[in-house]
C-alpha cells in the first residue's frame, strides 16, 4: 500500500478534512452540471409551451367555429373575434394554475387582450413600409 494513504487514514483529523473537501467538490460539480442542463433545457421548455398554446388555440377556434351565429351571440362573441379570443384563451390558460379553466366572466378581459395592437401578429415582426432611398424620392417642383 501507498504510505500516504496509510498516513491519511491513520490521522482522523486529516481524513475528516479530506472527506469534507471531496464532498464539497462533488457538490460544486453537481451544481454546475445541474445549472448547465437547466440552461440548455430552457429553450425546449419554451418551445413546448408555445406548441401547447398553439394547440389550445386551434382547439378553441374549432370549437367556437362549430357554433352557430346565434350561439356565438348568446355568449357575446362575433365570428370575426374567434381567432383573437382563441389566442387570448390559450395564453390565459398557459398562465393559469393547473386544473383551472377560463370562464365566460373573463370574456371582457380576453376581448381586450385580443384587441391590443399586435395581438393578432404575436410572435411575428410587424410589416414595415418600404422606404425608398433619398435619391429615388420625387422632389417637388420649385
Amino acid at each position: 500500500m501507498d504510505s500516504h494513504y496509510i498516513w491519511l487514514n491513520s490521522n482522523p483529523v486529516l481524513h475528516a478534512q479530506l472527506r469534507r473537501a471531496n464532498e464539497a467538490r462533488s457538490a460544486a460539480v453537481y451544481a454546475a452540471w445541474r445549472a448547465a442542463v437547466q440552461a440548455l433545457g430552457a429553450p425546449f421548455r419554451r418551445l413546448g409551451a408555445t406548441l401547447r398554446a398553439a394547440g389550445r388555440a386551434r382547439e378553441t377556434v374549432n370549437a367556437l367555429s362549430a357554433l352557430s351565429d346565434r350561439d356565438l351571440a348568446d355568449i357575446g362573441l362575433h365570428r370575426g373575434e374567434i381567432a383573437g379570443i382563441a389566442r387570448a384563451v390559450a395564453h390565459a390558460v398557459a398562465d393559469a394554475p393547473p386544473g383551472t379553466g377560463v370562464t365566460l366572466a373573463e370574456l371582457p378581459r380576453l376581448r381586450a387582450a385580443a384587441e391590443r395592437p399586435g395581438a393578432a401578429r404575436r410572435g411575428r415582426p410587424k410589416a414595415r413600409a418600404a422606404r425608398r432611398p433619398e435619391s429615388a424620392r420625387q422632389r417637388p417642383a420649385a
